[in-house]
C-alpha cells in the first residue's frame, strides 16, 4: 500500500515537472513568435512611412467600386 502511494506521488511529480516543462516551452515560443511579430509590423510601417503613401478607402468609395463590378441589367 505505502509502495504505490509512494509510485503515485512520484508519478505525480513526474507530471508537474512535464506539464511546468511544455508551459514554459510554449511560453517561451509564443515570446519570441511575438517579437517577431512586433519587429515584422515595426518594419512595414517605417517602410510605408518613408513611402509617403496615404490609404483612405471610405464606406462611400467602397460603394461606388462594387457598383462597378456589378453587372447591370
Amino acid at each position: 500500500m505505502q509502495e504505490t502511494a509512494i509510485q503515485l506521488n512520484n508519478m505525480s511529480a513526474e507530471i508537474q515537472s512535464m506539464v511546468f516543462r511544455m508551459i514554459l516551452m510554449k511560453g517561451i515560443t509564443a515570446i519570441i513568435l511575438l517579437a517577431i511579430l512586433i519587429y515584422v509590423i515595426y518594419k512595414l510601417i517605417k517602410y510605408y512611412k518613408n513611402k509617403d503613401i496615404e490609404i483612405n478607402f471610405s464606406y462611400k468609395e467602397k460603394n461606388k467600386i462594387d457598383e462597378r463590378k456589378e453587372p447591370k441589367l
